[in-house]
């Protein structure tokens, strides 16, 4: 769980970087899309748990 938070975390600082740098915007889009992946599975995972 403390290792999905720290995720959770970078992923809220991707989101403000994206809105700060357009310039970058597709290096930290496709970080972006990986935080999500991550979540996505997370939640997966944490559903067939129960």
């Amino acid at each position: 769980m403390q290792k999905f938070q720290s995720y959770w975390q970078k992923c809220g600082e991707m989101k403000q970087r994206k809105k700060n740098y357009i310039g970058k915007k597709l290096r930290i889009e496709k970080k972006w899309n990986m935080c999500k992946h991550i979540l996505d599975m997370f939640i997966v995972s944490k559903t067939w748990k129960t």
